[in-house]
């Protein structure tokens, strides 16, 4: 529940959304407006100097009223922790309130795109109370924060069913829709759609592996713009499998991937073969198709270069998995396609997600697939190239991405996006991760909630989710 412990997007946004507002609101079609912060702009022209000017009068759950020192606290404790937040802010050198509503950033390097940062989405800017912050382990069972809703704790019960009331204090008071909102964890996806069908659930954020399940069972379906998939190795040298410390090897297992048979067969139509780690409407992607599909299908050419490297014969390599939206079906269709080269991919599956995301952060197995929503290239590179990156578990550097994200942040526009577009294209030459496709995101609905609640299923670009704190009733 603790929103500086959870990680951005999806299931930790679910969580934090409703009980914590965020600093920046990302809408729906694309457009940062004002959340807890009513203004912001760069101080420089080398954007390390950031200042929030923070809405007047808004009351936190507890009753306590929001000043700019309660901002730099939540941002300071949010940049202490581990999480993808985390890896955003770790560039920060202080933050200060200069007066009783406004907040100045300074960072130590250039950081672009800070309105990307303290959204909603990635949840930098959930700002929490002082209160809280004074017992920040019951922020792992209870909320304070300046949301619409907050958690009863006397009908929660952790890891099973999170039950969310009014928040009596909100400062917008129209955006408080129902008498509350139920989060219920099920562990696996075939539960979740009988849970749909008993009427236990209105609402779950599902897969394509779902659909005919879902349509069997008479359910409603929705999708969005959606996630990038990879298999995220991040073992480039070596010190897990020393197979992919050769640049040839990650090629050749880039080229016996047949990724729009994958696409097709796991997403239907609804899926596109992609090498880039980026996706349309962020900087760093390069347009047109050479990155589309850079490796084309090609297992002559894959057998070729596992021989070159001396590989010939394969070698043995552990993936995880687990049964969560498509995961575990992404990386049993990549193992078998590796077998084609000599490559024996043993997964070790996990009962939950929470126990995948802990096995993939421990750094002790090759990899396993991720599914993310992607980010603007300044602070999607933080979390993938910085050596202490979230996603850079294996503590990897390489100083050649390194410098052209740096040059990237330090200038603007066109100029800016050449460098970040120059670092992309480093990455998928030497192939540091298996990258697949883009796949848009499947929502399921119990029949008749859609006619009698805005579901708001709109949202901008590749985000992980709908925000269930602006759903409201249809009358």
């Amino acid at each position: 529940m603790d929103p500086g412990r959870l990680n951005n997007g999806g299931n930790g946004a679910q969580y934090s959304a409703l009980a914590y507002d965020s600093l920046i609101y990302w809408a729906p079609n694309g457009d940062y407006l004002p959340g807890l912060a009513t203004s912001w702009k760069y101080l420089d022209a080398s954007n390390q100097i950031f200042q929030l000017t923070i809405r007047p009068n808004v009351k936190f759950s507890d009753g306590a009223t929001l000043t700019a020192q309660d901002v730099v606290n939540s941002i300071e404790y949010d940049a202490q922790g581990s999480t993808t937040a985390a890896s955003y802010l770790g560039n920060l050198a202080t933050a200060t309130a200069t007066g009783p509503l406004t907040v100045v950033l300074t960072f130590k390097q250039p950081q672009p795109d800070l309105e990307t940062i303290f959204d909603q989405d990635n949840m930098a800017g959930d700002v929490i109370s002082p209160q809280g912050l004074a017992t920040p382990t019951a922020l792992g069972t209870t909320t304070d924060g300046t949301g619409p809703y907050m958690i009863d704790p006397t009908q929660t019960v952790t890891g099973s069913t999170y039950v969310y009331v009014q928040n009596p204090n909100y400062w917008n008071a129209s955006l408080v829709r129902f008498k509350e909102v139920v989060v219920d964890v099920i562990a696996s996806d075939t539960s979740a759609i009988a849970a749909m069908q008993t009427g236990q659930a209105d609402f779950f954020g599902g897969s394509y592996s779902d659909v005919s399940a879902a349509k069997a069972a008479g359910l409603d379906l929705y999708k969005e713009s959606g996630v990038f998939a990879t298999i995220w190795t991040n073992d480039y040298t070596g010190k897990i499998v020393k197979a992919l410390r050769n640049v040839k090897v990650r090629q050749a297992m880039s080229y016996a991937i047949n990724r729009p048979a994958i696409a097709k067969a796991l997403y239907g139509s609804y899926a596109q073969p992609n090498d880039e780690i980026s996706t349309p409407g962020f900087t760093g992607y390069v347009p047109g198709t050479k990155w589309l599909d850079y490796y084309t299908y090609n297992l002559k050419k894959a057998k070729a270069l596992m021989k070159s490297a001396g590989y010939a014969k394969g070698f043995t390599m552990t993936l995880i998995g687990v049964n969560y939206q498509g995961y575990l079906q992404i990386t049993e269709a990549v193992a078998s396609e590796l077998a084609a080269i000599g490559i024996h991919v043993k997964i070790k599956e996990f009962a939950t997600f929470g126990e995948y995301v802990t096995a993939f952060l421990s750094g002790k197995y090759a990899g396993g697939d991720i599914q993310y929503g992607t980010q603007p290239m300044s602070i999607e590179s933080t979390a993938i190239f910085a050596k202490d990156g979230l996603f850079n578990v294996e503590k990897n550097s390489n100083p050649k991405l390194l410098a052209l994200v740096a040059k990237g942040n330090s200038t603007h526009g066109a100029v800016s996006n050449a460098y970040y577009q120059q670092a992309m294209e480093l990455w998928i030459q030497g192939a540091y991760s298996l990258n697949l496709f883009t796949a848009d995101n499947v929502f399921i609905v119990k029949p008749g909630v859609a006619s009698n609640v805005q579901l708001g299923l709109k949202f901008p670009g590749t985000a992980s989710g709908p925000d269930f704190a602006f759903w409201s009733p249809a009358s």
